[in-house]
């Protein structure tokens, strides 16, 4: 695939003001969408998860512009307990995979390296809804991420506009944070089998509009009602560019 060099290439691959704003509005309705959103419930009660450890895995890939992807995979050891009525979920991570073109490798090398320790334990209820866990925060490696970033953005020539418009995008990164993605669905380790479509539109600064359009699908354990895979796709169109991102999630024995 042709790549752009000289001036005006930078890490998004755009040369104008209008188009990298425009990225950016994608990257911030992608974070828009919350936990609850399109959330089904299975029929309460009879979730009964193990007391065994579970392999977690997550795989996330976003596409960027000029027809590239970043992905990410990472795996849990993770054990289920009773807390009160419902339950906690906790583990550590054992393995990571990330695949990135070739111009980000550096950033792509500190998500390789970083150790995701933000996201357990989590809170489930009698019903296995997510109901509470660590307040989410930027982990260093993250910050080290945009420093590297705002380090090759800095290499590139551009006129004050660009600039600009290129630091907005480095801090929707830094909001949204590469390979974190959205929040976690609510229903995620219970989910009710089957496809659901949710769509909802949102207003964006200067006159523009925006659109998330979420698919989720699930496949869950009849006995346990637990959640053995899943996926959901967050589509963001902002004025005609769209962009997906794909999170698939797997939970099951060693």
């Amino acid at each position: 695939m042709a790549r752009r060099t000289g001036r005006g290439a930078g890490i998004v691959n755009l040369a104008d003001r209008r188009s990298l704003l425009r990225l950016a509005g994608v990257a911030a309705l992608g974070s828009c969408v919350s936990a609850s959103f399109g959330v089904r419930a299975a029929s309460p009660g009879g979730f009964r998860p193990p007391v065994t450890p579970l392999r977690y895995t997550r795989r996330i890939v976003r596409e960027l512009a000029g027809g590239y992807s970043f992905a990410a995979t990472r795996s849990f050891a993770v054990t289920f307990a009773s807390r009160g009525s419902g339950f906690v979920l906790d583990g550590s991570q054992i393995a990571v995979d990330v695949s990135a073109p070739e111009r980000i490798a550096a950033l792509a090398e500190i998500e390789r390296q970083r150790i995701e320790t933000g996201l357990f334990p989590i809170v489930l209820d009698a019903g296995g809804m997510i109901a509470g866990g660590p307040e989410q925060r930027l982990s260093a490696e993250l910050d080290r991420a945009v420093a590297e970033a705002r380090r090759l953005l800095a290499d590139k020539e551009r006129d004050e506009g660009e600039q600009a418009a290129a630091e907005q995008f480095v801090q929707m990164v830094h909001r949204v944070g590469i390979g974190l993605g959205a929040q976690l669905p609510r229903d995620l380790f219970a989910p009710a089998e089957g496809e659901r479509v949710d769509r909802q539109a949102i207003a964006l600064p200067n006159d523009e509009s925006g659109e998330v359009t979420v698919t989720f699908s699930a496949e869950s354990d009849p006995f346990t009602r637990l959640m053995r895979r899943a996926q959901r796709d967050i589509v963001t169109t902002v004025e005609g560019d769209s962009r997906t991102t794909r999170e698939d999630w797997t939970l099951g024995p060693f």
